[in-house]
Protein backbone atom coordinates (compact mmCIF):
# COMPACT_ATOMS: atom_id res chain seq x y z
CA UNK A 1 0.00 0.00 0.00
CA UNK A 2 1.70 3.34 -0.91
CA UNK A 3 1.62 6.01 1.87
CA UNK A 4 0.72 9.52 0.82
CA UNK A 5 2.93 12.31 1.98
CA UNK A 6 1.50 14.34 4.82
CA UNK A 7 1.83 18.13 4.66
CA UNK A 8 2.82 19.89 7.47
CA UNK A 9 0.96 22.84 8.12
CA UNK A 10 3.61 26.12 7.10
CA UNK A 11 5.52 27.46 10.35
CA UNK A 12 3.91 30.44 11.55
CA UNK A 13 5.38 33.60 10.40
CA UNK A 14 8.23 35.12 12.65
CA UNK A 15 6.69 37.99 15.00
CA UNK A 16 7.71 41.20 13.76
CA UNK A 17 8.49 42.42 17.11
CA UNK A 18 9.30 40.24 20.28
CA UNK A 19 9.56 41.97 23.59
CA UNK A 20 10.71 39.15 26.07
CA UNK A 21 10.96 39.86 29.91
CA UNK A 22 11.78 43.46 29.61
CA UNK A 23 11.79 45.17 33.11
CA UNK A 24 12.84 49.15 33.27
CA UNK A 25 14.00 50.21 36.98
CA UNK A 26 14.42 53.98 37.72
CA UNK A 27 16.72 54.14 40.89
CA UNK A 28 15.31 51.54 43.73
CA UNK A 29 11.70 51.60 41.88
CA UNK A 30 10.82 48.91 39.33
CA UNK A 31 8.01 50.47 36.80
CA UNK A 32 8.11 47.47 34.19
CA UNK A 33 8.86 43.79 35.32
CA UNK A 34 8.84 40.89 32.92
CA UNK A 35 6.58 42.46 29.76
CA UNK A 36 6.58 39.58 27.22
CA UNK A 37 4.71 40.09 24.06
CA UNK A 38 4.73 39.45 19.69
CA UNK A 39 3.57 41.26 17.38
CA UNK A 40 2.93 40.19 14.09
CA UNK A 41 3.22 42.35 10.82
CA UNK A 42 -0.70 43.84 10.27
CA UNK A 43 -1.56 43.56 13.67
CA UNK A 44 -2.88 46.21 15.66
CA UNK A 45 -2.27 46.09 19.55
CA UNK A 46 -3.52 48.33 21.96
CA UNK A 47 -1.41 48.90 25.52
CA UNK A 48 -4.00 49.73 28.05
CA UNK A 49 -3.82 50.24 31.69
CA UNK A 50 -4.18 52.91 34.37
CA UNK A 51 -2.45 55.92 34.88
CA UNK A 52 1.65 54.52 36.02
CA UNK A 53 1.18 51.22 34.42
CA UNK A 54 3.84 51.56 32.47
CA UNK A 55 2.35 52.30 29.04
CA UNK A 56 4.91 55.03 27.63
CA UNK A 57 7.81 53.25 29.26
CA UNK A 58 7.83 50.54 26.83
CA UNK A 59 6.53 52.32 24.16
CA UNK A 60 9.83 54.51 24.32
CA UNK A 61 11.71 51.58 25.46
CA UNK A 62 10.54 50.13 22.03
CA UNK A 63 11.11 53.49 20.08
CA UNK A 64 14.92 53.82 21.93
CA UNK A 65 13.95 57.33 24.51
CA UNK A 66 15.25 55.01 27.06
CA UNK A 67 17.02 51.65 27.41
CA UNK A 68 15.77 48.89 29.17
CA UNK A 69 17.37 47.69 32.84
CA UNK A 70 16.55 43.81 31.71
CA UNK A 71 15.16 41.69 29.43
CA UNK A 72 15.21 41.69 25.03
CA UNK A 73 13.45 42.59 22.11
CA UNK A 74 14.05 41.37 18.74
CA UNK A 75 12.77 43.04 15.13
CA UNK A 76 12.30 40.54 12.32
CA UNK A 77 14.00 37.66 14.39
CA UNK A 78 17.32 40.30 15.15
CA UNK A 79 17.89 41.44 18.35
CA UNK A 80 16.82 45.31 18.38
CA UNK A 81 17.90 47.61 21.39
CA UNK A 82 17.79 51.11 20.13
CA UNK A 83 19.71 53.62 21.62
CA UNK A 84 18.09 56.26 20.44
CA UNK A 85 14.84 57.94 18.78
CA UNK A 86 16.80 58.09 15.38
CA UNK A 87 18.27 54.51 15.73
CA UNK A 88 14.99 53.06 15.81
CA UNK A 89 13.40 55.08 13.28
CA UNK A 90 16.29 54.09 10.99
CA UNK A 91 14.47 50.52 11.60
CA UNK A 92 11.44 51.59 10.45
CA UNK A 93 10.06 52.02 14.40
CA UNK A 94 8.36 55.18 15.07
CA UNK A 95 6.34 56.46 17.82
CA UNK A 96 3.21 59.30 18.21
CA UNK A 97 4.09 61.19 21.24
CA UNK A 98 1.38 62.51 23.25
CA UNK A 99 2.79 65.92 23.01
CA UNK A 100 2.55 66.73 19.43
CA UNK A 101 6.03 67.33 17.38
CA UNK A 102 4.87 69.68 14.57
CA UNK A 103 5.59 73.16 14.21
CA UNK A 104 2.88 75.46 14.06
CA UNK A 105 4.20 78.00 11.72
CA UNK A 106 4.76 75.37 9.29
CA UNK A 107 2.04 74.50 7.00
CA UNK A 108 1.04 70.71 7.22
CA UNK A 109 2.79 69.69 3.80
CA UNK A 110 6.42 70.90 5.31
CA UNK A 111 5.70 69.60 8.55
CA UNK A 112 4.76 66.30 7.08
CA UNK A 113 7.99 66.10 5.18
CA UNK A 114 10.20 68.23 7.57
CA UNK A 115 13.98 67.26 7.23
CA UNK A 116 13.23 66.31 3.53
CA UNK A 117 11.81 69.49 1.83
CA UNK A 118 12.30 68.51 -2.16
CA UNK A 119 14.31 71.04 -3.66
CA UNK A 120 16.49 71.96 -6.81
CA UNK A 121 19.39 74.09 -6.37
CA UNK A 122 18.59 74.81 -2.82
CA UNK A 123 14.77 75.88 -4.20
CA UNK A 124 12.08 74.46 -2.34
CA UNK A 125 9.66 72.57 -5.35
CA UNK A 126 6.28 72.99 -3.31
CA UNK A 127 4.82 71.55 -6.31
CA UNK A 128 6.23 68.12 -5.41
CA UNK A 129 5.97 69.18 -1.68
CA UNK A 130 2.23 68.95 -1.85
CA UNK A 131 1.98 66.37 -3.99
CA UNK A 132 3.99 64.15 -1.41
CA UNK A 133 1.53 65.52 1.41
CA UNK A 134 -1.45 64.42 -0.41
CA UNK A 135 -0.17 61.40 -0.88
CA UNK A 136 0.59 61.35 2.68
CA UNK A 137 -2.42 62.32 4.12
CA UNK A 138 -4.48 59.63 1.80
CA UNK A 139 -3.17 56.97 3.66
CA UNK A 140 -4.94 58.31 6.31
CA UNK A 141 -8.02 59.10 4.41
CA UNK A 142 -7.39 62.76 5.31
CA UNK A 143 -7.65 64.09 1.31
CA UNK A 144 -9.88 67.39 2.73
CA UNK A 145 -6.79 68.81 4.79
CA UNK A 146 -5.28 71.21 2.09
CA UNK A 147 -1.35 70.51 2.35
CA UNK A 148 -0.59 74.63 1.85
CA UNK A 149 -3.03 75.42 5.75
CA UNK A 150 -0.71 76.07 8.33
CA UNK A 151 -1.30 73.91 11.06
CA UNK A 152 -2.04 76.37 13.47
CA UNK A 153 -5.52 76.79 11.32
CA UNK A 154 -6.13 72.83 11.88
CA UNK A 155 -8.29 71.80 15.08
CA UNK A 156 -6.13 69.56 17.42
CA UNK A 157 -7.60 66.09 15.96
CA UNK A 158 -6.63 67.61 12.98
CA UNK A 159 -3.24 68.21 14.18
CA UNK A 160 -3.07 64.48 15.52
CA UNK A 161 -3.76 62.96 12.64
CA UNK A 162 -1.28 65.06 10.32
CA UNK A 163 1.24 63.65 13.14
CA UNK A 164 -0.06 60.60 12.60
CA UNK A 165 0.55 60.55 8.86
CA UNK A 166 3.96 62.44 9.33
CA UNK A 167 5.06 58.96 11.33
CA UNK A 168 3.93 56.63 8.49
CA UNK A 169 6.55 57.13 6.04
CA UNK A 170 7.26 54.51 3.48
CA UNK A 171 9.35 52.47 5.83
CA UNK A 172 7.27 52.62 8.94
CA UNK A 173 7.39 49.01 9.83
CA UNK A 174 6.18 50.05 13.58
CA UNK A 175 3.89 53.16 14.68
Amino acid sequence: MPSTPTTQPPAPPTPLLCIDAVGKDYSATTVLDGVTLALNAGEVLALTGENGAGKSTLSKIVCGLTPATRGGMRLAGQTFAPATRREAEQHGVRMVMQELGLVPTLTVAENLLLGRLPNRAGWLQRDVLHAAARTQLAKIGLESIDPATPVSQLGIGQQQMVEIARNLQDDTRIL
